[in-house]
C-alpha cells in the first residue's frame, strides 16, 4: 500500500467517524419532527374549537351590550326631557318666589341712600 492510499484511508475513516454521529443525530431530530407533526393537527383543531367558542361567547356579550344600550338610550330619551322640564319648572317657581312683587313702594332711605 502506498503512502497516499494510506492517507486516503485514514482521511476516509476520520470522515466516517464524524459523519456517523451526525447521521444518528439527524435521525433523532427527524423522528422528533415527525412526532411533532403528528401531534400538532389535533392540538390545532382543539385550539380552533376553543377560539370558535370564544368568538361565539364574545358575540353574545356584544349583542347583550347592544340590547342594553338600546334600552338605556330609550330610557334616557324618555326620562331626559322630563328631568329637564322638571328642573325648568323648579327654577321658574323659585325665581318667581325670589323676585320682588311689583307693588308701589316708596324709596327707602337705607344704608344705600346715605352714602
Amino acid at each position: 500500500m502506498n503512502n497516499w492510499q494510506l492517507a486516503m484511508t485514514i482521511l476516509l475513516a476520520v470522515l466516517l467517524g464524524a459523519v456517523i454521529p451526525l447521521l444518528f443525530q439527524m435521525r433523532a431530530t427527524l423522528r422528533a419532527a415527525e412526532r411533532a407533526l403528528h401531534e400538532t393537527p389535533p392540538r390545532v383543531d382543539a385550539t380552533l374549537v376553543e377560539v370558535a367558542r370564544l368568538v361565539a361567547s364574545t358575540s353574545e356579550v356584544v349583542e347583550s351590550v347592544r340590547s342594553t344600550s338600546r334600552v338605556l338610550s330609550a330610557i334616557g330619551a324618555a326620562v331626559g326631557p322630563a328631568i329637564v322640564a322638571g328642573i325648568r319648572s323648579y327654577r321658574e317657581a323659585h325665581t318667581q318666589l325670589d323676585s320682588p312683587e311689583e307693588e308701589d313702594h316708596e324709596p327707602r332711605d337705607g344704608v344705600e341712600g346715605r352714602a
